[in-house]
């Protein structure tokens, strides 16, 4: 149900957040702080990009009168 859903997605999102926080933290101690900033906000960027273009590629997305005039003027 919802739970085991709930608990996969959010051990799914912790596996594949590691590495970039491994990197994160060497480049942290290793004052080289660009590197951590770039390594948090690159990965972010990808995996929010990534997410919602499979989601939007294996799901029918419907959207309401309201929010299509939304997407008009936007």
């Amino acid at each position: 149900g919802f739970e085991s859903l709930f608990l996969g997605s959010t051990l799914v999102a912790i596996e594949t957040s590691f590495p970039e926080l491994i990197v994160a933290i060497n480049a942290l101690k290793k004052k080289r702080y660009e590197i951590s900033i770039g390594d948090i906000t690159g990965s972010s960027v990808v995996n929010i990009t990534l997410i919602l273009g499979m989601a939007g590629i294996f799901s029918i997305i419907t959207l309401g009168i309201v929010e299509k005039i939304i997407v008009i003027f936007v």
